[in-house]
């Protein structure tokens, strides 16, 4: 007896870990396999990580989407934050599971502009060691 389940995983394409003064960020995916019952719909996810290991909660992206079954979406994105997105498929048995979470951090031109500086500069009053502490866009007033 041939059984349905929920889709597996949706795959998505290559992003960059990285990115500076973008408004967007495209996703791009592949179908999954449906296993057995055909995918209705596909749900984009993103959450902002506030620290290294701290992350909000996943947000449901989905109510600009014209055609529920596209194989891509965009994400409007602030600079100086750190995003994660994932996609899910669904079927008449569920959602998938959200697996395949992709990172990104969104750099300002402020941001840039340190990091160039850090990586070309090392103070003469650190022994030759790159500053021990930089003082971030979000600190500034």
């Amino acid at each position: 007896m041939f059984r349905t389940a929920v889709p597996d995983p949706v795959a998505l394409e290559d992003l960059p870990e990285e990115v500076t003064n973008v408004d967007y960020i495209p996703l791009n995916w592949t179908e999954p396999n449906s296993n057995g019952g055909a995918i209705t719909h596909y749900t984009p996810y993103y959450r902002v990580v506030t620290t290294g290991s701290e992350k909000g909660s996943w947000i449901k992206d989905d109510e600009r989407r014209e055609d529920a079954l596209q194989l891509w979406h965009s994400f409007r994105v602030s600079p100086g934050k750190t995003y994660e997105f994932v996609v899910t498929a669904s079927n008449g048995r569920g959602e998938s599971d959200k697996k395949n979470i992709r990172r990104v951090n969104v750099l300002g031109k402020l941001q840039l502009v340190l990091l160039a500086l850090l990586v070309d500069h090392v103070s003469p009053y650190s022994d030759g060691k790159l500053f021990s502490k930089v003082r971030c866009s979000s600190d500034l007033p």
